[in-house]
């Protein structure tokens, strides 16, 4: 690609034209462009592309302070690099002009506007962006002057390369100093100051029982430095459990060009840089805070995620059902320990409650700006009787949520926690209306419906007291599709940050430093802050509306209990729903990812950890808990890895809990990796012998990976394309369409015959809206843009946590190692003579090439073989269990949630639901093995009538 930008127009909130930059060609003019970008409905994506124009146009928009940006290219060209331009351009026009860009500021300095944008792209090629080195070749009228006379400098300097320096007297900084272009040159402050501000954004989802499903931070920091000379600085950040994991803590790192990346490879934790002059931002990361689900933490207490803020809602409270209670938990004392239980959290050593002296610091955090949203049905009419025990509470019927806002005295107040009722208003219907609503007696019953013959009892009359119960039940069972279904907090807390992450140092280094002057020793200062802009949210089972007792309508099934049954004088056999065991695959791996059970079940654990060890040749559980991330991603440790802890999960269940896989389960089925322990779980194969098969099948893939390496260079691995559902067949076709053959299923002989350097093929098909790319990552990166600039979408890329391509040609040679060592007997001791496989096993197991359960167990032999090579069609077997199979009850075993997370989108359950009789449950750590075991006897005897039906 080497398109070029062709020009640049700025409009104001009325749509008006405030600034046109053509950098090249004769490009769309603002009037002529503005109708045909505007004619694409609400929300416009931020690439377009008018194929009705001459030549056809490229369209990048950023919309930003009510401007609209919009920028122009008729030739192929990186769309990242314009919209990262467009970014750019705001960042300079906030620098030079102030924040906010308004048009009028845009109009009064146009000559500063016109040079920046000039500067900023040369004949259309993205050139110096960086605010810093603008400053030394935008000319600003007048703004110079001022600040050189605060500085008792010369007034004027013949250039403005050396404006801030004497002519006459050239600074050596200047002559020595390689040139940054972050930084000025020559800076000089009166006061030097060092200033970090770290700040995460909380986001957490709660299931209707409080438990966190999901949790993590974003994080940003910020750093604000006003040095003289070239600083060069050294920050130091530790984790909740020190230095030596923050590396795992810390995901998906991104960080400013200042900063020496090899200095952080190599000492997780030490950010070296020459910083910008002024405030920036100086790196943000992603953090999980449930640390059971990638081996974080390795204590049982910190399993319990600690929120400064917690919600709860309950629903149907009053005679008639109409009311519903939302109550608002303010957590005192979380500065110390914080959301992964780590010690000392947000810097704060021997916190104190909140209101504490020095209320808003890392030792006393403070909570303020509490907002709760509860949305409501389209079906509430009003809210009437709003009562909060504090703050201001407010309906707004149009836009169906109500806002519940509690102010910062009431916060610092000392109250555990504030609660708001509400009742609510359903339409008006006709459930209110009487017998005769006119008044005529139209309407009313006056048939004699006693027998021919009555007997000396007359039939007995309901009273008036049985009415007003049936009319109150019916009540009751229209106001629960009137509750609530979710509820969500925003607030902000100073003083504190979930991660537990915290900067133990910042440190100029002299001997690199440039300019600084002796002795100096600058003010250094860190503050803490977290921000939920309706970051806490719980989630309720949403009710049905009312129907008979014991009949559950929402999907077009109804469900009866047992004792139901017997109510009604049934004689359906008790039987369980069709239950579904599955497991993870590679990517899942995260250090101490066994410390959970090892703390639980200690005697049984390393029972089993020696058996593994001792098979393996290795002590792959030092891998597991003390080795490094890299080494542990590494595919011969981590397949055997993964596998290990996913059956250790599943002994324990047996060995601790009593629970029979082969009388609890009907079916089992592993995504790619864990289609091994799917088949261990199901009978097919031992486990002894399911191990050596992986250890053997990771080498054979590590080598094949190398080997493509070694032959054709470049860097391989995979990354999963999310889109929008109605977006994964356009996805799927166009990457067909850019590699020039069929990406996905039966890998054919064209796919193999292109080099490794050049394919890109889909290795997994996980949900209806998830696909995962394997190969050549350039290559994958070329196709993500082309994709965004021809599907008209722009889907989110994330690099996967694998070092080789699975499920592409470049495996090839690990299909043979699998055809031998399928095709030979069991390494299980006094089992030598017999096949390696098993079949048929206890359970079904379903097949990841074909979606569906092995046959025969030369189908086991064939098709296990070719798994490492073809596409993983998760989706389509989630699907054939759920719709073919009725599937009703899935369990996820072994680390990570992922698995769980995509069969949920399938099926559409979280947790226990009732409606469709089963649920979704991970048992990913111990704390969660109770909940799992109790939703499924509470669903071990709920039948759909439309199975009874059937049999």
């Amino acid at each position: 690609m080497n398109g070029v930008i062709e020009a640049l127009h700025i409009y104001d909130e009325h749509n008006r034209a405030i600034l046109s930059h053509t950098y090249t060609s004769r490009p769309l003019s603002a009037s002529h462009l503005l109708p045909l970008y505007l004619e694409h409905p609400a929300p416009r994506p931020n690439l377009l592309y008018l194929s009705n124009t001459n030549p056809p146009t490229l369209v990048f928009s950023l919309l930003h302070a009510d401007l609209l940006y919009l920028a122009t290219s008729s030739s192929e060209i990186e769309p990242l690099l314009v919209l990262e331009f467009l970014h750019r351009v705001v960042d300079a026009l906030e620098e030079f002009l102030g924040a906010p860009v308004l048009a009028h500021k845009i109009e009064a300095n146009y000559d500063v506007v016109a040079q920046l944008l000039t500067e900023m792209c040369d004949a259309g090629t993205v050139n110096t962006t960086e605010p810093n080195a603008l400053r030394d070749v935008v000319e600003v009228e007048g703004l110079l002057g001022k600040f050189l006379g605060s500085l008792s400098l010369p007034s004027k300097a013949p250039g403005l390369s050396s404006s801030f320096s004497n002519p006459s007297a050239p600074s050596l900084l200047a002559q020595n100093t390689p040139a940054l272009p972050w930084r000025r040159a020559n800076v000089r402050h009166t006061s030097n100051e060092l200033y970090a501000d770290v700040v995460e954004t909380l986001t957490v989802t709660l299931a209707p029982s409080g438990r966190p499903i999901a949790a993590f931070a974003n994080g940003t920091i910020a750093f604000t430095s006003k040095v003289s000379g070239v600083p060069d600085i050294v920050m130091s950040l530790t984790g909740p459990s020190g230095k030596h994991n923050l590396g795992s803590i810390m995901e998906l790192p991104v960080f400013h060009p200042c900063v020496r990346l090899n200095r952080w490879r190599d000492n997780p934790g030490e950010l070296s840089f020459i910083p910008p002059d002024g405030r920036f931002i100086l790196a943000g990361y992603e953090v999980d805070l449930l640390p059971f689900t990638n081996g974080k933490s390795g204590s049982l207490i910190s399993n319990s995620l600690k929120l400064p803020v917690t919600i709860e809602v309950r629903t149907g409270l009053g005679s008639t059902g109409s009311e519903f209670e939302v109550r608002v938990n303010i957590n005192k004392m979380f500065g110390s320990s914080g959301g992964m239980g780590g010690p000392g959290r947000g810097g704060a050593v021997g916190a104190r409650p909140f209101g504490g002296p020095h209320s808003g610091t890392a030792a006393a955090p403070s909570v303020h700006d509490l907002t709760v949203s509860v949305p409501l049905p389209t079906e509430v009419r009003n809210l009437s009787d709003i009562r909060p025990s504090r703050g201001d509470a407010s309906y707004n019927p149009g836009d169906k949520f109500l806002e519940w806002h509690i102010p910062q005295k009431e916060l610092a107040s000392g109250t555990p926690y504030f609660s708001l009722k509400a009742t609510v208003m359903g339409p008006l219907a006709d459930d209110t209306t009487d017998d005769d609503p006119n008044g005529f007696g139209f309407g009313k019953d006056y048939t004699y419906d006693e027998p021919y013959q009555s007997s000396a009892e007359p039939k007995a009359i309901g009273s008036k007291a049985d009415l007003d119960d049936d009319k109150d039940a019916k009540k009751i069972a229209q106001n629960k599709i009137l509750m609530p279904s979710s509820a969500s907090i925003s607030f902000s807390v100073k003083g504190w940050i979930p991660s537990g992450i915290k900067i133990e140092g910042i440190q100029i280094d002299t001997k690199r430093s440039r300019g600084l002057g002796e002795g100096v020793k600058p003010y250094k200062g860190v503050k803490y802050l977290t921000i939920s802009k309706g970051g806490i949210e719980i989630s309720l089972a949403r009710r049905a509306p009312f129907h008979e007792p014991g009949i559950v309508a929402n999907t077009g099934r109804h469900i009866r209990s047992p004792v139901e049954s017997r109510r009604y004088g049934s004689t359906v056999k008790k039987t369980r729903p069709r239950t579904a065991i599955f497991f993870p695959g590679q990517g899942v791996q995260k250090v101490g990812m066994l410390s959970p059970w090892l703390e639980a079940f200690p005697r049984t654990s390393q029972h089993i950890l020696d058996e593994i060890d001792e098979l393996m040749g290795y002590k792959l559980s030092d891998v597991i808990q003390n080795g490094s991330s890299r080494v542990l991603t590494a595919t011969p440790n981590a397949q055997p890895a993964i596998m290990a802890t996913s059956i250790l999960i599943l002994r324990l269940l047996e060995k601790e809990y009593g629970f029979n896989v082969h009388e609890r389960v009907d079916v089992s089925l592993g995504h790619s990796l864990g289609e091994f322990a799917a088949l261990v779980a199901a009978g097919v194969l031992a486990f002894e012998d399911a191990l050596y098969m992986v250890r053997r099948r990771a080498e054979a893939m590590a080598r094949a990976t190398q080997k493509a390496r070694d032959e054709w260079g470049g860097d391989y691995g995979m990354i999963a394309v999310v889109t929008e559902p109605e977006y994964l067949e356009p996805l799927v076709n166009a990457v067909d369409d850019f590699v020039g053959y069929r990406s996905s299923g039966l890998r054919s002989d064209h796919a193999e015959d292109i080099h490794p350097i050049d394919q890109v093929l889909i290795a997994n098909i996980n949900s209806k809206n998830q696909i995962v790319l394997s190969g050549n990552l350039e290559k994958i990166k070329e196709l993500i843009a082309h994709i965004q600039q021809f599907v008209g979408h722009d889907p989110r890329a994330v690099k996967l946590n694998s070092d080789s391509p699975f499920h592409s040609p470049i495996m090839k040679p690990a299909v043979a190692v699998m055809r031998q060592l399928l095709s030979g007997k069991s390494r299980v001791k006094g089992k030598e003579t017999d096949d390696v496989i098993t079949f048929p096993g206890a359970l079904q197991c379903v097949s990841n090439v074909s979606a569906r359960p092995f046959g025969s167990q030369e189908e086991v032999r064939d098709l296990l073989s070719r798994q490492c090579l073809e596409t993983v069609r998760w989706w389509d077997s989630i699907k054939y269990l759920d719709q073919e199979q009725k599937v009703r009850r899935w369990i996820g075993i072994g680390p990570g949630k992922v698995g769980r997370n995509l069969v949920g989108k399938e099926v559409g359950m979280r947790g226990m639901d009732v409606v469709k009789g089963g649920g979704v449950w991970a048992i990913t750590d111990p704390m969660e093995v109770e909940e799992a075991l109790r939703g499924l006897e509470k669903t071990e005897y709920l039948i759909e009538e439309e199975e009874e039906e059937e049999h």
